[in-house]
């Protein structure tokens, strides 16, 4: 990931290994506090940074104060907030021994989950459950065989073909009611079809992929020429297949003139049988394909005789990059050995082992169709109706407290501007906690259990199967915006985050998130607001935010603001830019990149906002708590090079950034600590950036 970071990360590596920058990094991750100076205020993140004798004004620099007693006994070399998710993962984990769970959900999660942890079991199978699988495309003879092999669910359940087969897009203007699956080409093993124009030994994608077929083929008995031979072809077959793309068209309307009825799709497809695949996958109703008709009229001609054999070798291909990770704890450890020597800025993986493991197994259980099973034994097992009746009150009270005190007093807006805010955020859909789980039903889910013979690798494509026939079930309804799938694995609830759809114009309040920092039942008015309140203030303010404003109501790509306000709203998201571009977090850090940030930073600055004018109608507000809290809430110790990732890679600002800069846009915070010009929390009125 960010390939762009490799190039500065190995000076950086150089730089620490030499005899004046030796001492700046310790062995435990701690860094020279020189090295954590900013350009104003201390990187509080950085392991080192901050000791127990420093004395650190809140007026100067707010979130090494506040945040000092944590960062300084708190022991956790991580961010306050992930703590989060390995409590949420260790609860899931205890389900599994619950034997006081029962029903049909809950029995194939188990056998799941137990083929999946069994790294003995699996151990002792080795990569030989894959073996069938390229027994199968070996067997192909002829196009006839090819497409028999493609069509196949049992032989072929990841359903690989020239076409790629997505979810579904709802709600186009053409077809509201509607949903219209989307179809591309395949997920190559280079990743973007743009990696094929000049594809050299030595490009780095290309590495990972020879790396990754290399060492699976060869435990499977294939010799180093063939080997050779089956790569060859598949990177002949994927440039081929995507030379047939067309250019990408960032229109608004191209939606609409990428969607036709399903028999138009089908007939584009030529002799290619996808009118048998999309039905041998579950998807037997539906209306509507969104996609390049041009790719699959391009694509479909190069099934011929003479292709056979490349497109087998770029199956192959394709099952070993697709399952390794599902075979034995070699395989799993030699992918990610052979990613992380090639992308050296990834993120370290957790210290604790148990909780490595824990991570491990829900993420198997939340990436497949057991996703759906898992969240609903979590809420009935952890959840309080009260907390969803507490926050589903307080969200309804943040959205209140936009449409009485936010939009209306926004001068920059026109008065046709602030209703049409308004429309938009009375149609937000609020999705809290709890999936709809009322068609849940894994009757055709039959995994193999361990004490049967099963494989973890034949548990995962039995889901993968079961999974979907669901999407193809879902995707011949009628269109509901307000529908939280229960089998949508991106929205499981037992992630931690809470997020925006603008596709949707819905928030997700993820049961996942409920944990200290961010919430428990009981917690005091001040930290209930600063913690899961300024949260779903942000995920609010993503409405309006650089990508929310391109959405409408309903989530139809549309410019909904009046063009004065748009240009007003360009204005303000382009001051946010320019503020963290002059913002260098560390010492030879480089500066912000401000575009990658200013969405997440003008959420956040949303969310303070809204939270904080809920405040001022509280007697008796405690704002040191509510401030203290919130810098609570961001904490973090990293080391140096898990914080260069967040500073150059994610589109979240890095912890004390988040802290410093949103609190010192808003006079309660000023006032909380008398700070005055010359106080390095100081920040005139005028240079404010908010944007609402």
């Amino acid at each position: 990931m960010g390939k762009r970071l490799l190039a500065g990360i190995m000076a950086l590596f150089l730089l620490i290994s030499s005899g004046c920058g030796a001492a700046e990094v310790s062995d435990d991750g701690a860094v020279n506090p020189d090295l954590a100076r900013g350009n104003k205020w201390l990187d509080s993140d950085l392991i080192g940074s901050v000791s127990e004798g420093d004395e650190i004004r809140p007026q100067d620099d707010f979130a090494a104060s506040a945040n000092k007693e944590w960062i300084t006994t708190s022991g956790i070399r991580n961010r306050y907030f992930d703590q989060i998710t390995m409590i949420v993962d260790e609860k899931k984990v205890a389900l599994l021994d619950d034997d006081s769970l029962t029903g049909k959900g809950a029995l194939e999660l188990k056998k799941y989950a137990s083929l999946a942890g069994d790294w003995e079991a699996r151990n002792k199978d080795g990569v030989e459950p894959l073996r069938p699988y390229l027994e199968a495309i070996e067997d192909i003879s002829d196009l006839n065989s090819l497409y028999s092999w493609i069509t196949d669910p049992v032989k072929n359940p990841l359903g690989l073909g020239i076409v790629s087969v997505d979810m579904s897009s709802a709600g186009l203007r053409a077809y509201p009611d509607e949903y219209s699956v989307y179809y591309s080409q395949p997920d190559f093993s280079l990743g973007a079809p743009d990696n094929y124009v000049n594809l050299t030994n030595d490009y780095e994608a290309k590495e990972i992929a020879d790396q990754k077929t290399t060492y699976i083929l060869s435990r499977l008995g294939y010799g180093d020429e063939e080997i050779g031979k089956i790569l060859k072809e598949n990177y002949d077959m994927e440039k081929k297949l995507a030379k047939c793309i067309p250019p990408d068209n960032d229109d608004d309307d191209a939606e609409l003139e990428m969607t036709d009825p399903y028999e138009d799709v089908i007939a584009a497809a030529g002799s290619y049988p996808l009118d048998e695949y999309m039905r041998s996958r579950g998807y037997e109703n539906i209306k509507h394909m969104l996609g390049e008709k041009r790719y699959l009229k391009k694509a479909s001609k190069l099934c011929t005789e003479g292709n056979v054999q490349k497109m087998k070798s770029m199956f192959i291909v394709g099952y070993v990059l697709g399952t390794g990770r599902y075979l034995d704890r070699e395989a799993y450890d030699k992918f990610k050995e052979i990613d992380k020597s090639r992308t050296t800025q990834e993120i370290p993986e957790y210290e604790d082992e148990t909780a490595k493991e824990n991570s491990i197994l829900t993420g198997y259980i939340g990436d497949s169709a057991l996703v759906a099973a898992m969240d609903e034994l979590y809420l009935d097992k952890y959840i309080e109706p009260e907390s969803a009746d507490e926050l589903i009150q307080m969200t309804k009270d943040i959205i209140d407290t936009y449409r009485t005190e936010i939009f209306p007093n926004e001068e920059w807006l026109s008065e046709d501007g602030k209703k049409k805010c308004l429309d938009k955020l009375d149609a937000i859909v609020l999705n809290v906690i709890y999936p709809d789980f009322s068609g849940v039903d894994y009757t055709d889910l039959n995994i193999v259990s361990k004490e049967d013979g099963g494989s973890f690798l034949e548990a995962e494509f039995e889901s993968d199967r079961f999974l979907s026939r669901r999407l193809g079930e879902k995707a011949g309804g009628k269109y509901d915006r307000s529908l939280w799938f229960p089998f949508d694995t991106a929205n499981s609830t037992t992630i931690t985050n809470a997020t925006y759809s603008p596709r949707n114009n819905s928030i997700n309040i993820y049961a996942g998130i409920l944990e200290d920092p961010a919430y428990h039942p009981g917690m005091s008015k001040e930290e209930l607001l600063s913690g899961i309140g300024a949260i779903v203030g942000h995920e609010i303010t993503h409405g309006f935010d650089t990508s929310g404003v391109r959405y409408d109501k309903n989530g139809m790509r549309d410019n909904w603001l009046p063009e004065e306000d748009q240009q007003a709203f360009n204005d303000k998201a382009d001051n946010v830019a320019s503020y963290y571009s002059k913002i260098e977090p560390y010492k030879a850090s480089g500066s912000y990149d401000g575009d990658n940030v200013k969405a997440e930073a003008t959420a956040d600055m949303g969310g303070l906002r809204v939270t904080l004018k809920m405040a001022s109608h509280i007697d008796g507000f405690d704002y040191d708590s509510y401030f203290r809290h919130y810098a609570l809430l961001w904490a973090a110790q990293y080391s140096l090079r898990h914080e260069e990732y967040y500073f150059k890679d994610d589109e979240h600002p890095i912890g004390y950034l988040r802290v410093n800069i949103g609190l010192q846009q808003f006079d309660e915070f000023m006032d909380t600590y008398d700070i005055k010009s010359g106080d390095g929390m100081y920040l005139e009125e005028k240079k404010r950036i908010s944007v609402w």
